[in-house]
């Protein structure tokens, strides 16, 4: 069976990361110095944010949100809550 480790180092080879963008990273980067993150820690936000952007570019949410329309007996309840 081949080591964790090896099969790690083969998926990200594989499956490279984006770097994030520089006016992202700019922008993100005053926002930790603004909310005293101690620089000991700022790389690990920084690699969730890779994370999430890369997320999100794999996984993009959807364009727009179908509302449905209300249930009728719901309808009919809050007609008469509204106020006056």
């Amino acid at each position: 069976m081949p080591e964790w480790g090896a099969l790690f180092k083969a998926f990200v080879t594989d499956n490279p990361m984006e770097p994030i963008p520089t006016d992202v990273l700019l922008q993100f980067e005053a926002v930790l110095k603004q909310r005293n993150i101690p620089l000991a820690s700022r790389a690990d936000y920084k690699k969730w944010l890779r994370y999430f952007l890369d997320y999100r570019a794999k996984y993009p949410p959807p364009a727009a949100v179908v509302k449905a329309a209300p249930c009728p007996s719901l309808k009919a309840s809050c007609r008469n809550c509204r106020p006056k």
